[in-house]
């Protein structure tokens, strides 16, 4: 074999003694245990295999036997980081997975469960450099992945089971530039890979056995499943005529047939939710008759029919989850009088029917990680006398149960990862005592137990990370490690490649920097030294161009310079010199020596300016008077040639006439006239700019008026093009527009809904309106509700939200909203905290990584990244350690 990683479980458990003396008790109090999270769970033998991570080797390949006792089966990457464990996969005696690491990228290793070894395939191919692997599918013998080589040319490679050398698979129709191209499935015992007009597929010798080429009005769309392995494959076809329908596949010939055209005419019925039972593909799909109800097909277009209509007439169901256990396939539906429940059918309208009524009443909350076990099914849902549990049936309410209450009474364990092993089923949950942990059961209330704490209790204190700014490539913040206090870091993304810039004030004060402002090759900001006091400073990213720019106010006199403003090639600052007198600074061009341009006090500003703010290449000053008026001036060359102020007229009697209960804290200038030279205010969100259908820059802000209320209103620099977008709070209730946030040629923000509470909204200029953005997400059409944080990034956003009741995750996540194929869809990234003060904040774009704020309770606030995927969201460090 190649290169081996072993690993003898018991001697993980030597550091535990230690933590175990200080993890009762810290400082006098008791501590609860933050978990270790498992997941990833696959069944090798008589072994459960899993990933967690127990705060001392990071998130590593565990294991539970059927006796339920755990152990670290392999630290692949030794420290607290972890290997990042992917795509796990079972094949004979063996566990296939990927692994991420700084020096190889990712890289497809399999643990040997008889040789307690882990061996890596790829890590030695220089042509697999810089790689990243998208999936990885296996037949009996051989394994089949995927690879892009930065997020572009995706490959089709494949090695024999136990091998350790891997080889391309060469074919005509893997000719692709993004993985969301295609689809790689097993199909029996062929691989199966979708290009943009064929099916190609594969047997174990990796020799290429058919191509099923479409016909040019058909396009393959999704793969579904094999009804007969390796014979017939019913997949989705986009057809000009049909819209996207089921089809079958005649693997041997090639042939393609129509199954039905569900929803009459172009329209799609939007199959989903596929499911074998018992040589029959079930699915859901809407005829537009029905709602979306069960469907069954045999490969036939006379065997393709609705099982039964749950929820009569044109009403949706809303069928999801289904899965075949022993004579049933389960279901979860909603019949329009009790709720989403669980329901299931043996393929006839007759054999189709309500299980149990676990949540009376109109509404029910919703069913997740449902398993077969001993011809009964297993499900996670909530009650209000148990809360979130393990639940179990045989079929009919009088088998029906819950496993254990684990937490007694409404509070909930919060369970998941429901996975059967030989005798046992392993599932994760939370007993409020020992975090989120492995849990065993032989399918009794007595025989469910904890099998062991991966993670003992911890205490982390937070860095706070503030100040997010992306600079070429990197990412600029303040943070506090206890050792040197608030201080400048930067950061590449990685853990190794996040430290401090510079202890600027020795010691565990703190220089607190901030804000960072990029002008030019530089970022500056303000930071405080026992020598200069306040001043400006600045650097290139490194320890040797990190400086004091000028001692403003001599000695430990604070210049405190602030509201740093680019305009063009200059850097604006308000600063106070030798004689304590606020003026305005500028540092132009090259040049890194500020000069000053004006005091303020010959302008009669009873205070020192409240903002700087450029707008349309003009730079203003913002003051505000003892009574609380807003004025302002424009910066401009006088006829000496020296800079200067001039207070401009503001349309605040226009804007008055328009709103009737203006507000106090109104102080942001929104946007100007050009022929009038007027400046006009509303409230002091910023607003955003973006271009409608003609080119033309539009800009929107948020407004109160007293017969609409606080909404979203647009202009195009004048009175009259000043208008209401739409009052989406119907009547003098607000729905309060936030988080205006410019993607291409639409605007996205959140807002008060009357029904749905706070979502997301998305203005969309060639209709000139704001609509709800739904979500289509395999069993739910719905936006997400909840929500509190938008940003943009990798042409799509992010954004903390709750997806809806009925769909299989409730979150609250962190969720990466995109758009594919005229459709926009969401990948929950981070489960999130109950408490929306806990949600992630200060979202910063940097490239293809995104980092933000965020505080898991095991680390405290700490810096986050992620690459738009669930396993690419991660706390960059823990910069503030503690136990």
């Amino acid at each position: 074999m190649a290169a081996l990683y072993r690993h003898s479980p018991p001697a993980s458990f030597v550091l535990w003694g230690v933590f175990l003396c200080l993890a009762v008790f810290t400082n006098g109090n008791a501590l609860t245990s933050p978990g270790s999270s498992p997941m990833h769970c696959r069944v090798v033998g008589d072994q459960v295999y899993f990933s967690a991570d127990d705060g001392v080797h990071g998130r590593e390949l565990w294991q539970c036997d059927a006796n339920g006792i755990c152990s670290l089966a392999a630290d692949i990457l030794p420290g607290p980081k972890g290997s990042a464990l992917m795509h796990l996969l079972p094949v004979q005696d063996k566990l296939y997975f990927s692994t991420s690491t700084v020096s190889s990228g990712a890289d497809l290793c399999f643990y040997d469960t008889k040789e307690h070894v882990v061996v890596p395939i790829t890590r030695s191919m220089d042509v697999l450099a810089d790689k990243t692997i998208v999936a990885v599918h296996a037949t009996d013998k051989r394994i089949f992945f995927l690879v892009t080589k930065n997020k572009n040319n995706v490959g089709l490679w494949t090695t024999a089971c136990g091998s350790t050398t891997c080889e391309p698979v060469n074919t005509s129709g893997l000719l692709y530039r993004t993985q969301e191209q295609f689809v790689l499935q097993r199909t029996g015992n062929l691989m199966s890979c979708m290009s943009s007009n064929q099916i190609d597929f594969f047997n174990e010798e990796v020799l290429l056995t058919q191509s099923a080429i479409f016909p040019e009005t058909l396009t393959p769309y999704q793969i579904l499943d094999s009804i007969v392995p390796g014979v017939l494959l019913v997949a989705l076809g986009d057809h000009a005529e049909c819209g996207v329908e089921p089809i079958c596949l005649d693997v041997p010939s090639g042939r393609v047939t129509l199954l039905k055209d569900i929803f009459p005419g172009p329209v799609s019925s939007n199959v989903d939710q596929s499911c074998l039972h018992r040589g029959l593909l079930y699915f859901t799909a809407d005829d537009d008759v029905h709602g979306r109800e069960v469907w069954r097909t045999d490969g036939t277009p006379e065997g393709t029919w609705m099982v039964a209509d749950v929820a009569s007439g044109k009403a949706s169901s809303s069928a999801y989850k289904l899965c075949s256990v022993g004579a049933y396939l389960y279901f979860v539906a909603n019949d329009g009088l009790r709720g989403a429940e669980l329901w299931r059918t043996d393929g006839t309208g007759e054999g189709t029917l309500l299980v149990c009524d676990l949540s009376p009443g109109g509404t029910s909350p919703p069913l997740w990680s449902l398993a077969s076990f001993q011809d009964k099914l297993y499900f996670c849902t909530e009650t209000s006398q148990t809360g979130e549990e393990v639940f179990y049936t045989g079929g009919s309410p009088e088998t029906t149960g819950v496993l254990r209450d684990i937490v007694p009474g409404p509070g909930g364990s919060g369970p998941h990862n429901i996975t059967p092993f030989g005798d046992m089923i392993f599932f994760t949950c939370d007993d409020g005592v020992h975090g989120e942990e492995p849990w065993i059961s032989d399918g009794t209330e007595n025989g469910t137990r904890l099998a062991t704490d991966i993670a003992f209790p911890t205490r982390q204190p937070s860095s706070g990370p503030d100040g997010l700014v992306s600079y070429s490539g990197l990412l600029l913040f303040n943070a506090d490690d206890a050792a040197h206090g608030r201080e400048p870091w930067i950061s590449d993304g990685s853990e190794t490649g996040t430290q401090l810039l510079l202890d600027i004030y020795p010691g565990k004060t703190g220089s607190l920097p901030g804000p960072f402002v990029q002008r030019g090759g530089l970022f500056f900001f303000a930071a405080t030294t026992p020598e200069y006091g306040r001043e400006l400073w600045c650097s290139k990213g490194d320890v040797e161009t990190t400086r004091l720019v000028l001692d403003i106010a001599p000695g430990q006199a604070d210049a405190s310079p602030n509201m740093l403003t680019t305009l063009e090639d200059a850097l604006y600052f308000v600063a106070e010199d030798r004689d304590s007198e606020p003026g305005l600074w500028r540092i132009s061009g090259s040049d890194t020596s500020p000069e000053k341009l004006l005091d303020f006090r010959p302008y009669n500003a009873e205070m020192p300016p409240t903002g700087l703010f450029a707008l349309w290449n003009t730079l203003y000053a913002r003051f505000r008077n003892s009574s609380q008026e807003i004025y302002i001036y424009r910066v401009e060359s006088t006829a000496q040639g020296r800079a200067g102020m001039k207070r401009i007229r503001t349309g605040f009697d226009t804007i008055h006439s328009l709103v009737k209960n203006w507000p106090s804290e109104a102080s942001t200038v929104l946007f100007r006239d050009a022929l009038a030279q007027t400046l006009y205010t509303a409230s002091p969100r910023l607003p955003m700019a973006a271009r409608d259908s003609t080119g033309e820059s539009t800009l929107f802000f948020p407004a109160h008026t007293e017969v609409h209320g606080s909404e979203l209103w647009k202009s195009d620099g004048t009175p009259a093009g000043t208008c209401l977008v739409g009052d989406l709070f119907p009547g003098p209730a607000s729905s309060s527009p936030d988080q205006l946030t410019v993607l291409d040629d639409r605007l996205y923000f959140i807002a008060e809904d009357p029904g749905d509470g706070r979502i997301l909204f998305v203005y969309d200029s060639a209709t000139a309106s704001a609509i709800p953005l739904v979500v289509s997400q395999h069993d739910f059409d719905w936006p997400p509700f909840g929500a509190q944080t938008c940003a943009i990034f990798n042409s799509g956003l992010l954004c903390t939200s709750i997806l809806p009741s009925r769909a299989v995750m409730s979150g609250p996540y962190l969720l990466y909203i995109y758009e594919l194929r005229g459709k926009t869809y969401c990948r929950p990234l981070l489960t999130l905290p109950a408490d929306p003060g806990r949600w992630p904040d200060a979202i910063t774009s940097s490239g293809e990584r995104a980092y933000f704020v965020y505080n898991d309770e095991k680390h405290g606030v700490e810096l986050w990244v992620t690459d738009g995927t669930a396993e690419g969201t991660r706390m960059v460090k823990d910069i503030n350690v503690g136990l």
